[in-house]
Parts: structure tokens; C-alpha cells; sequence
């Protein structure tokens, strides 16, 4: 049900017969429409698009010429999609799907536009709690929506949760769930909150981190997640948000602003279950970074945004790389270093090094997230003749300048991690190549996953010959 303040209109669903002359009557929804200014209101069939469908569940923006509905009409990508539909006079023009990132191939019904810019909407998709579920998703643009996210508990449970309405101040309201604890089947629920939950569009969303093993694809069991916000509003740029570091450019003269996003209040770590899964309530409007180490596999680092990334969000864990029983018995050797067979080191070969890890932005290498610099360094240790050069790439994202400057820079804390391992840095030559052989279609521009990106970022051995 929904209402036109402007012209005192209501609009709702009703229970819609076509008559044949042959074969079987056919019952569909249909929305009608009723002005409440007169004293005997007339109910009508809504003048809109019509065949043989159902059209259901009406929700208005609040100049009442916007209509977003629920049907099945043909073509559509699942069972029920949301369809939008603007006021011409009397008349409604033709359906359009919202939004292929909103429907799926389940239900997508019980639309609510609250404040114009936020729909809130019901859906069976595989990926949420269980039956429908409660999703939001942020008007960007003219007919332009974010990807959905799925609202957080107490909103949703294991049940149907669906027609979420919300008071302009965002702080109360009512939904309906089936949920146990209630008086029937269908039963209404209302919420309340101190202030208000919407504010700059900024929500709690539930989401889903799936750890697995790289090499297998099963789930990880009791890995530890830590996760670390961002102090960053990615719907409100500001340069508090950053920490400010003014490098030199490339060219005489030239100074590059290099800004660092500051790292808010770590999260309690929580831990993955049987199933590999954790379920987070995070912020739409945050970026977090994901930190998960679990028992013989390699730490690894992610950046998740919670607000544009799936709801399932998936971190593939490296086993550790085969140890070698001989070098660990080696007087030189390190016996807690796992790293790979020192034949992949065979001069004239080149190594491609894609799990370094360096702090966000930075040239910094992370503790214990240098296997295989480790492994580099006992092959150099067991032949005094090799000599390497460290060739290092980013990803595409950010100023072109600034990346160059950036591998050059993480080549040297490469070079700088070996020498304090004991190697002679004579023996390391070095090189930055910044984003200009980027390895996949992540290039400028490109929307990319951040597994995509993460190909990109490596570090390349190349064995040299004796000098």
C-alpha cells in the first residue's frame, strides 16, 4: 500500500480475475488506485501497463510521479523483479526493470522508497539468512542503484522478514516477519532506535566472509578474521579522514600528496565455523581491512567495501609452500622458514613473488607475511654466486606518478628485508615499474574485484648470472 500526498491518492494490491470464454479463469494482483478526497472514494484499476502478469506492492517517491512495483512480467530475470514506472497525466508509462544489480533469479518484492533516495526491499536470494530477507540498496544516480546489502539481525532472521517501513526521522518503525515468538503467522513488528539509523545513508549491513583453502576450495575452520576499519566515509571525501605525506615527484620540482587512509578502532577478531563463515555487521558506508591467519596457511590482507562488494565476500588462503627437509638441517637455515625448493631459483628464471604483503598504501612489509622473501633468502645464503633483481609492480588504481614512485619504494623495502636477513645488498639490484605492465583487463577506469587488483601487485626475482 502506498499514498500520494499530493493528490490524496491511495495505491494498493487486490486480487485481479480474468475471465476467458474458454479454459480456465486466470487470478492475478493487480494495483488499483483510490482518491481519499471524496466523500464515496472510487477504486480503479491502476491505468498502467497490463497483460497476462501480476503487478504488486506499489511504493512512491514523494512527488508521487515515481512508482516502483513488484511483478513478473516477461522479460524478467527470476520469479517476481522490482519494475519502475514514471506519472505521465492519468496514465503510467511502460515498465523498467530498476536494476539488473537488484534483481536476481529469486523474488525480489515488497518494494519501500524512504526519503527518495534509499529502497528497501524483500528477497529469497541464495546468500541471506534463510526465506525473505530485508535488503537496501542507495539511489546513485537517475534510475542508477548500488548493489543490495543485506540488512543485519534483529531486522532478519532465519525466517520471512519483509515490508520494512521506516519514519522520516529514521529512528522507528514496522516490519513483518514470521519469525518465531509471534501471535500468528504473518505478525507485525515495530523498532526503535535513539538516532537515526539511515543518517548519510550510513547502515549496518550483515555480510558474509567465506574463508577457503586455495588449493582445494574447502572451508577453513577456527581461522581468525580481524577486521579493521578505515576512517574513511566513502560518501563523504574529506582530508581529515587521511594521513598527508608530501613526497618528490619524478620530474625536478614536482611534489606528490600521498594519502594514507587513518585506521579506526579494530573489531573484536571473531573466527571462522564448520563452514568456513563469518557473519560481521559492518558499515555500508566504511572500508575495512580484512586480516585472516589460520594454522599452516600464509596470513593474508584484504581491502573489503561492504557497500559495493557482494554479500559474500571470499578470502582464499595460501597453504604454506612445501618445507624442505635438507635446508632446514642446514647450519645457515632458518628452522622455522617454510619456503619453496631452491630450484625454482635456477639462474636466467624469474619468480614471480605475489604474496609480500605491505601495510595499506605503504612501502612497509608486514610482519610474518614474507614467506617467500625468506625462501629467496636461503636460496641466496646457499650460493654466495647468485645474484637477483627485485622488479616490483602495483595495481592500476591511483595517480600514475605516485605508483611508480610507490614500487620503486617497495622494491627497496624488499631490497632492505634481505640485507637485514644477512644478504649483501651488492649482490640486489632494483626496479619500479608502477602500474605499466599490469597483467590483466584492470586497467585506469576499470571496475575490478580486489582479488583481481591483488593480481597485479607482485614482486618479480629475476636470477641473474655471476657477475
Amino acid at each position: 500500500m502506498a499514498f500520494d500526498l499530493t493528490s490524496n491518492t491511495m495505491f494498493f494490491t487486490r486480487t485481479y480475475k480474468t475471465f476467458k470464454i474458454s479454459g480456465q479463469d486466470t487470478m492475478y494482483l493487480k494495483i488499483f488506485a483510490t482518491n481519499l478526497d471524496k466523500s464515496k472514494p472510487k477504486t480503479e484499476k491502476l491505468k498502467i501497463q497490463d497483460g497476462d502478469f501480476s503487478l504488486a506492492h506499489p511504493t512512491l517517491n514523494s512527488q508521487g510521479n515515481l512508482m516502483v512495483l513488484s511483478s513478473n512480467m516477461k522479460p524478467n530475470k527470476g520469479k517476481m523483479d522490482l519494475f519502475w514506472t514514471d506519472r505521465r497525466g492519468d496514465n503510467w508509462t511502460d515498465l523498467m526493470p530498476v536494476s539488473d544489480s537488484i534483481n536476481s533469479s529469486a523474488n525480489e518484492i515488497f518494494p519501500v522508497l524512504f526519503r527518495d533516495s534509499i529502497l528497501i526491499f524483500a528477497s529469497d536470494r541464495p546468500g541471506g539468512f534463510g526465506g525473505l530477507d530485508l535488503y537496501l540498496t542507495i539511489k546513485k544516480g537517475l534510475h542508477i542503484w548500488s548493489k543490495p546489502i543485506l540488512l543485519p539481525k534483529p531486522f532478519n532472521s532465519n525466517f520471512d522478514d519483509f515490508s520494512l517501513i521506516v519514519r522520516e526521522d529514521g529512528k522507528s518503525g514496522y516490519f513483518t516477519s514470521n519469525r518465531p515468538g509471534g501471535k500468528g503467522k504473518d505478525d507485525i513488528y515495530s523498532f526503535s532506535a535513539d538516532s537515526d539509523l539511515f543518517i548519510q545513508s550510513d547502515v549496518l549491513v550483515s555480510r558474509q566472509i567465506v574463508v577457503m583453502d586455495k588449493l582445494t576450495l574447502e572451508p577453513i575452520v577456527d581461522a581468525k578474521v580481524s577486521i579493521i576499519p578505515l576512517d574513511i566515509d566513502i560518501n563523504n571525501f574529506t582530508l581529515t579522514s587521511f594521513n598527508i605525506d608530501v613526497l618528490a615527484g619524478t620530474d625536478p620540482g614536482d611534489l606528490l600528496l600521498k594519502l594514507t587512509p587513518k585506521r579506526g578502532k579494530p573489531l573484536a577478531d571473531v573466527h571462522t565455523d564448520i563452514h568456513g563463515v563469518v557473519f560481521p555487521n559492518l558499515s555500508a558506508s566504511k572500508q575495512y581491512i580484512v586480516q585472516v591467519s589460520a594454522d599452516n596457511y600464509d596470513p593474508i590482507s584484504l581491502i573489503f567495501e561492504p557497500g559495493a562488494d557482494e554479500n559474500q565476500f571470499n578470502v582464499v588462503m595460501t597453504p604454506f609452500s612445501v618445507m624442505i627437509e635438507d635446508e632446514r638441517s642446514s647450519p645457515n637455515a632458518d628452522p622455522d622458514v617454510y619456503h619453496q625448493s631452491t630450484n625454482v631459483f635456477a639462474k636466467g628464471t624469474t619468480v614471480v613473488f605475489e604474496d609480500i604483503y605491505y601495510a595499506y598504501n605503504k612501502a612497509d612489509i608486514l610482519e610474518n607475511h614474507a614467506h617467500e622473501l625468506d625462501a629467496l633468502t636461503s636460496a641466496l645464503k646457499e650460493d654466495p654466486n647468485m645474484n637477483v633483481r627485485l622488479e616490483a609492480h602495483t595495481d592500476a588504481r591511483g595517480n600514475d606518478k605516485y605508483n611508480l614512485q610507490l614500487s620503486i619504494r617497495r622494491a627497496e623495502a624488499a631490497r632492505n628485508y634481505l640485507e637485514k636477513k644477512g644478504i649483501d645488498p651488492e649482490r640486489i639490484e632494483i626496479k619500479g615499474y608502477g602500474e605499466s605492465r599490469i597483467r590483466n583487463h584492470c586497467l585506469n577506469g576499470v571496475p575490478c574485484t580486489e582479488m583481481e587488483h591483488k593480481y597485479n601487485r607482485r614482486t618479480e626475482v629475476v636470477i641473474q648470472e655471476d657477475k
